[in-house]
């Protein structure tokens, strides 16, 4: 299982917690600590997604861009699909 995430120049790294039959992840490279969890595969996929767009809304809604934050992501390949 690959255990890296990949959307929009944001890196998750993704666990499992086999006790709790539960799928969890972290943005990586950034100041904040996001985290997010899910039952299936599909459904963190989706809600990495969905954290790494309400990430990108709030930092546009802060004091400006991310970059102008000084936080760039990597804007190399999307391996999600």
């Amino acid at each position: 299982m690959n255990d890296i995430l990949h959307y929009k120049g944001y890196y998750a790294s993704i666990h499992f917690n086999a006790d709790e039959n539960t799928f969890y992840g972290k943005i990586q490279g950034i100041a904040e600590t996001i985290l997010f969890d899910a039952r299936s595969l599909k459904e963190l996929k989706a809600v990495f997604l969905e954290s790494v767009e309400e990430y990108i809304d709030s930092m546009n809604r802060s004091a400006g861009s991310t970059e102008e934050n000084g936080i760039r992501p990597d804007t190399t390949k999307d391996t999600t699909s």
